[in-house]
């Protein structure tokens, strides 16, 4: 089984504006169509399955990659990065307030009403990453998706808690558009390439 997680591309973003995710910018249009052409150049992936989050800017990457797969997507609302207010109603400044948390209270910090605690995106995320590769065992998954799920890759496959006393047991902030791959043997899960930006 090979899994690849792929980041979408660059991004309108107006947190005064709901919803605050507005498509891709033209950057993020053409990194996103320079993956397209390496992907349909060199074959690499040889998609079975493909999956977007449901947020505008990972459907509008994975539209622009169909060509390259071959296949239709799937959305799944899981997938989506970590729901932490910043559409329409997180604080203007949440440094006050952070700093008034004991450490070992911030993966549980709910930030405002609605929002997910990390630990709680993590739950979804992790969950969500495991019901998939558990499903299709022998098949090669590709998710269009955020950099939270990448994250959170890391902490399933590689086992480690998102529930120690930081926000965050690591912080990873992979490239638009790159490409993230796994590869499972047997019951292990083998790290290939992280943030490939080679088409950039």
């Amino acid at each position: 089984m090979n899994l690849y997680l792929i980041r979408h591309g660059a991004y309108v973003f107006n947190e005064k504006l709901v919803p605050y995710d507005r498509g891709l910018t033209e950057t993020g249009i053409k990194q996103t169509e320079q993956l397209r052409d390496r992907l349909l150049k060199t074959g690499e992936i040889k998609a079975d399955i493909v999956v977007s989050s449901t947020l505008p800017r990972a459907i509008q990457t994975a539209q622009i990659l169909a060509p390259a797969f071959g296949v239709d997507f799937e959305q799944d609302a899981d997938f989506e990065e970590w729901r932490n207010c910043n559409e329409d109603n997180l604080p203007v400044n949440l440094g006050p307030e952070l700093a008034k948390v004991p450490p070992e209270q911030l993966t549980f910090y709910l930030a405002c009403p609605g929002c997910e605690t990390y630990a709680d995106f993590m739950y979804r995320a992790c969950t969500a990453l495991n019901r998939l590769v558990t499903k299709n065992p022998d098949k090669n998954i590709v998710i269009v998706c955020h950099g939270g799920i990448v994250e959170a890759a890391f902490h399933l496959f590689f086992g480690f808690s998102p529930f120690e006393p930081t926000p965050v047991t690591m912080f990873l902030d992979p490239d638009y558009t790159s490409i993230t791959h796994w590869r499972r043997y047997g019951t292990k899960w083998m790290l290939c390439s992280y943030n490939d930006k080679s088409h950039l």
